[in-house]
């Protein structure tokens, strides 16, 4: 079965199809990663232990123990912290806010446009907290 597009499936779901039908159809193009598979998987890709990636995401080192074993979800902008802190892409972080169920980063939203640049830009949090500040939006290491 194929997997759909995003487009493709709000398409299906403009048409008049019963729900159980679109959701049989359909089941292959659904997220299938639990938040704490989905940030597991990320991170097991990056080369660094969890000490390093507490020190560069500004968070505490038994709180991310917590997420990875599942045992608490962070906040929108503790995840963004630790997207920044293993150097996970923009397609990684997407990824990651979604498994979480929360709005992805908007390049609309100035806020959200300063957090994609560090993220396409590689910067660190510290990097990105400063144009934050530069530009009167709240700090992630602050909010």
């Amino acid at each position: 079965m194929k997997i759909k597009s995003t487009d493709e499936l709000n398409s299906i779901l403009k048409k008049n199809v019963p729900i159980e039908q679109y959701l049989t159809e359909n089941q292959e193009s659904f997220l299938k990663l639990s938040f704490k598979e989905a940030i597991n998987a990320v991170f097991n890709k990056k080369n660094m232990g969890v000490t390093e990636w507490a020190n560069r995401s500004n968070v505490d080192r038994s709180f991310i123990h917590h997420i990875l074993n599942g045992g608490q979800s962070p906040k929108r902008d503790t995840l963004i912290k630790l997207c920044i802190g293993m150097n996970a892409n923009e397609k990684e972080t997407r990824a990651l806010l979604l498994a979480l169920k929360v709005s992805p980063l908007y390049v609309k939203d100035p806020r959200d446009s300063i957090i994609l640049y560090g993220i396409k830009h590689k910067l660190t949090l510290t990097e990105v907290d400063k144009l934050l500040y530069d530009h009167k939006q709240h700090t992630l290491s602050h909010s």
